[in-house]
């Protein structure tokens, strides 16, 4: 057994490259700013690379594809495909820093084989889910889909055959009643200052006159926190500082951390600590498709490749998304300071989603 694996490794080594990295150059334009850009590639070739950029806590791969005329006019690489742009916080004014990913020929192809599975998205309120759901179902005409399933449990049994579940289910529910039908588990991310915004939104929009049906059909402790927020301006940073301070334990499940929520064993009326971040950064990684909603086709494209789907159409239909607002600003920074604690662990799990997709595009790309 030892000579065996003694000749496997002798025969791996065999097959990786010398790299020469003083042939992979690069630049970043704006390494302040939270939308960071710049160029990257190899002087002796026209392969295109992924690029991982570093900026304070926050990190991303992405692709460096976009078109830079004035690399090529100034003889840097010998084709113009090697730009790359990627947006980070907005209050991330951290220097950034990238490193070019070069790949030698796999040893062995990594890229797992989803085709044929079932798929099942958890779906986190305000994250693009009704988008996922409605792209997906589109897809998958033939096929028997469910969404929303969070309202017939007496059902799910009967539903562990479907090619396609969704619904506002935690993680540990889902581990409990669905993970042993062997689905590929998926969900998505949001900003969240973004995602807290559209929350407040959405709740705050019950209380609208033609919502009233709407309003009746949900839980009444849902119809007195619209309620609130209908007495409340929603332009004014008093006004968050001071709904943060009164926030009450029947709010909790609304608006602290709902992603970070969404993948911890908590109960509703508890607070997020560090030890549910914990817990959702560890569940994370156990999730094979992740999603971002700001970056909702790439993240399709991903799943349609990874899922062995027909390649989805162009453009993406959005579903369900707010039309509304009702003043408060997700991206002025008092607001951002005022909400803190209902995001400050949502952001680092959003920090590490980010990477996962990031690396789901490479794992998937085509080719």
């Amino acid at each position: 057994m030892i000579n065996r694996f003694k000749k496997t490794l002798t025969k791996q080594k065999t097959q990786l490259m010398t790299i020469d990295k003083s042939n992979y150059i690069g630049r970043v334009d704006e390494m302040f700013l939270p939308l960071v850009r710049g160029w990257a590639g190899c002087k002796d070739s026209t392969e295109v690379h992924w690029v991982k950029i570093t900026k304070g806590e926050e990190c991303q791969v992405v692709l460096a594809n976009q078109s830079r005329a004035d690399v090529l006019k100034a003889g840097l690489l010998m084709y113009e495909n090697c730009g790359f742009s990627a947006k980070f916080s907005d209050n991330n004014i951290a220097q950034a820093h990238i490193e070019i990913l070069v790949s030698v020929k796999p040893v062995s192809h990594s890229q797992p084989n989803y085709k044929n599975r079932k798929l099942f998205l958890l779906h986190i309120p305000k994250t693009a889910g009704s988008s996922v759901n409605l792209s997906l179902q589109n897809q998958l005409k033939a096929e028997p889909t469910y969404t929303h399933i969070e309202g017939v449990p007496d059902s799910w049994q009967k539903l562990l055959d479907a090619r396609f579940l969704s619904g506002h289910i935690t993680y540990p529910v889902y581990e409990k009643s669905f993970a042993s039908a062997n689905f590929i588990l998926a969900a998505f991310f949001r900003q969240p200052y973004r995602h807290l915004v559209s929350h407040l939104n959405w709740v705050r929009h019950l209380m609208e006159p033609e919502k009233k049906e709407f309003l009746l059909s949900h839980p009444l402790v849902v119809q007195q926190i619209a309620d609130k927020l209908s007495a409340l301006n929603f332009t004014s940073i008093a006004t968050w500082q001071q709904f943060v301070k009164q926030l009450q334990p029947v709010q909790y499940g609304l608006f602290d951390n709902l992603q970070v929520r969404y993948l911890a064993d908590i109960k509703p009326s508890e607070r997020v600590n560090e030890q549910h971040l914990k817990q959702a950064l560890s569940r994370l990684k156990n999730i094979q498709l992740v999603g971002i909603a700001e970056k909702f086709n790439e993240s399709m494209a991903v799943i349609h490749q990874a899922m062995g789907f027909d390649a989805p159409v162009e453009r993406n239909v959005r579903s369900n998304v707010n039309s509304f607002s009702y003043g408060a600003d997700s991206s002025d920074v008092d607001f951002q300071q005022a909400v803190e604690p209902l995001v400050k662990f949502d952001r680092l799990l959003y920090q590490q989603a980010l990477l996962q997709f990031s690396q789901q595009q490479i794992k998937f790309a085509q080719g």
